[in-house]
């Protein structure tokens, strides 16, 4: 059953290359734009989603100039669903988001498959008004499905750039005659891979303009410290690693 799962995840990373390459490049080019002009990312999720925002943080291999947006109701180590029960409260955002320091020009990435609940339409608004370019990662098979906010607005239509990420309604991938329920879902790897192509594009394009890219260095390796260090202290007014 497992090449099953396999097959699919390989399947959809394949249409994510061919189907939102565009969307992945102009994603790349407004944070390569955003690092060069010595800006942060910002990375935002709840739930499941939450988890890879935090693939981006702090993360051997990753760009150091990123930052986490935490909400501690929003993140599964408070219960599952007491996570859901506040994600679908409209205005519960602002808790959280009084004390974000995004300024203009910067990038946040909202990651959220369904994008129909109001704390992800909040924070999308509350990046645009601050000025920020607003990327959501969503998944455009629930575009049908009514949005939970009192707007009536979508997360895909409350941000500056789309990027599908390819997931089918109810996120799981595989299914059985004999069981009625749909299993193995696949948002947090497809989410995870988007992100890191996202990273990777964003790299070649710094290198393109003669930038050393910010990339952390792994601290099981020999000489890391000191130089994971260094980046640290580039951002540590607006990081806290």
């Amino acid at each position: 059953m497992f090449e099953r799962y396999f097959f699919e995840v390989g399947k959809r990373l394949r249409q994510l290359e061919e189907e939102q390459g565009d969307q992945i490049n102009k994603a790349a080019s407004e944070c390569a734009r955003c690092i060069k002009e010595g800006g942060i990312l910002h990375l935002f999720g709840s739930g499941h989603s939450y988890l890879i925002a935090q693939e981006g943080y702090y993360r051997a291999g990753g760009l150091a100039p990123v930052r986490l947006i935490v909400a501690e109701d929003l993140q599964l180590s408070k219960g599952g669903h007491r996570c859901s029960i506040y994600e679908r409260q409209e205005g519960y955002a602002a808790s959280f988001l009084s004390d974000q320091d995004i300024r203009p020009g910067e990038v946040l990435f909202i990651f959220s498959t369904s994008g129909r609940n109001p704390v992800s339409v909040d924070v999308a608004r509350f990046g645009k008004k601050q000025g920020a370019f607003v990327i959501g990662v969503t998944a455009k098979d629930y575009s049908n499905l009514p949005s939970r906010h009192s707007s009536g607005a979508l997360l895909m239509e409350s941000v500056d750039l789309v990027i599908d990420n390819c997931i089918p309604m109810g996120d799981a991938l595989l299914s059985m005659e004999e069981t009625a329920v749909p299993f193995a879902p696949g948002s947090t790897v497809l989410g995870t891979a988007l992100w890191n192509g996202i990273l990777a594009k964003t790299v070649r394009l710094l290198v393109e303009e003669g930038i050393e890219p910010p990339v952390f260095r792994s601290g099981n390796v020999e000489g890391a410290d000191l130089y994971n260090k260094k980046l640290m202290e580039r951002y540590q007014d607006r990081i806290r690693f």
